[in-house]
């Protein structure tokens, strides 16, 4: 039997740790599967047969510059372990085992890329002298991989002509999708909690994200500041980050009533927003909402957006890098961005949203404006839910694992006999 061996940083957190091990398991029939991670950190379950290897007892959250300094070592415990297993095909999640890979010059290597790189290079917040460094050092290596791998991997098109256009990547790149196990988000969503009067008594709008920077979610805040003058609803925030104080703070700057989860309040119907933290099952809550609403700057590929249309719902999303435009509007031009609302075919598009965070008496943006006016007209239209919401669910199947796991069998096969 084959050997495939899958390298990432960890297997916490998010969308492309949950890719990993879903790939892994769906492999998983077909190879001998490992999967080495460079830290420890593990939030999703393996199948029994995969083997599961920690290169390092350094935590996935410890700082960028720890894992600088773990770097050599990691290096070096990483081609140690490669020669010992000698798989096959080797398969990289994200740029800093690309990278890896990359110096190990290994011959039969899969690099995966799993963020719009222009963005994630220039604009995450990184201290000046380590981004310089690391841009540097990453710019170099997309110029040059093609001489350790013929082969790689992005999450969408934008992405792929990104990495075409911007930095000159000479391997052939494929382009597959997450994978997504409908049918087990379809059956976690219609499981109760303790929050279900809230969803049953108001119209609810839901956002599920890291607070970060990327998710934009101040905006969301002014936007729903807004909405609350013309009607009753509510908004309900998932996931942890390094700016929840900020967000918490802002609302209540707003003049918002802000409850939060397990913290200080009793929970209650007078609040407006509801930051209900990190939810093992965030489907349920998605699944019982009106509308879900999400305000990224930029993406590598929203995965959230696909598990909201596999719960059946309407999604009004920005128009960003990458993903929004060629999962809600397939067939159309990547690259294209809207200036107005997008009535496309399985949710909304929306104009994008400056790069900046902004404070409580910054005036509402033009184009959120447009977002206030966009969302009351889909709640005062239930015609047009019910209409996305029975597309949703079309949609979200094309996702789905067994399609998607074929066309990594179709790439792992082209690596191998090559």
């Amino acid at each position: 039997m084959q050997k495939i061996a899958i390298v990432i940083p960890s297997l916490f957190g998010g969308g492309a740790e949950k890719a990993a091990v879903t790939i892994s398991n769906g492999l998983n029939n077909h190879y001998e599967v490992y999967i080495i991670a460079l830290e420890i950190g593990k939030s999703y379950d393996l199948e029994k047969n995969v083997v599961y290897i920690k290169l390092t007892n350094l935590h996935c959250k410890a700082g960028k510059s720890i894992k600088l300094l773990y770097f050599p070592y990691q290096l070096f415990k990483l081609k140690m372990i490669l020669n010992e297993i000698n798989p096959d095909v080797v398969i990289s999640f994200m740029e800093r085992t690309s990278f890896m890979l990359h110096l190990i010059r290994g011959n039969k290597n899969i690099y995966s890329f799993h963020n719009y790189m222009s963005f994630h290079l220039y604009k995450e917040h990184v201290p000046f002298p380590l981004k310089f460094l690391r841009n540097f050092v990453y710019k170099s290596f997309l110029k040059n991989m093609h001489k350790s791998a013929k082969y790689c991997v992005t999450m969408s098109k934008e992405a792929m002509i990104d990495l075409k256009k911007n930095f000159q990547v000479k391997s052939d790149i494929d382009v597959i999708y997450y994978p997504f196990d409908i049918k087990k988000i379809i059956n976690l969503s219609s499981e109760n909690s303790k929050y279900d009067e809230l969803f049953n008594n108001f119209d609810v709008l839901i956002n599920v994200g890291r607070l970060e920077k990327q998710k934009g979610q101040w905006y969301l805040l002014r936007i729903f500041k807004e909405l609350k003058k013309e009607r009753t609803c509510k908004l309900v925030i998932l996931g942890e980050g390094s700016l929840k104080s900020y967000l918490v703070n802002l609302a209540e700057q707003l003049g918002l009533k802000v409850y939060v989860d397990n913290k200080r309040n009793i929970f209650g119907f007078d609040y407006d927003i509801y930051f209900l933290g990190f939810q093992q099952n965030p489907f349920k809550f998605m699944k019982r909402s009106k509308l879900f609403v999400f305000t990224s700057l930029w993406e590598g590929f929203p995965n959230i957006l696909v598990e909201a249309l596999a719960c059946s719902k309407t999604i009004i999303t920005t128009d960003c890098h990458s993903g929004p435009r060629e999962l809600l509007e397939p067939g159309s031009d990547p690259l294209l961005k809207t200036k107005a609302a997008c009535f496309a075919k399985y949710g909304i598009l929306m104009p994008n949203f400056p790069i900046t965070f902004m404070q409580y008496k910054n005036p509402l943006l033009e184009c959120g404006k447009i977002w206030v006016k966009t969302i009351n007209y889909l709640l005062e239209n239930k015609n047009v839910l019910e209409d996305y919401e029975k597309k949703a669910l079309e949609r979200a199947y094309e996702f789905n694992v067994n399609e998607i796991i074929d066309e990594w069998h179709k790439l792992i096969y082209k690596v191998h006999n090559e």
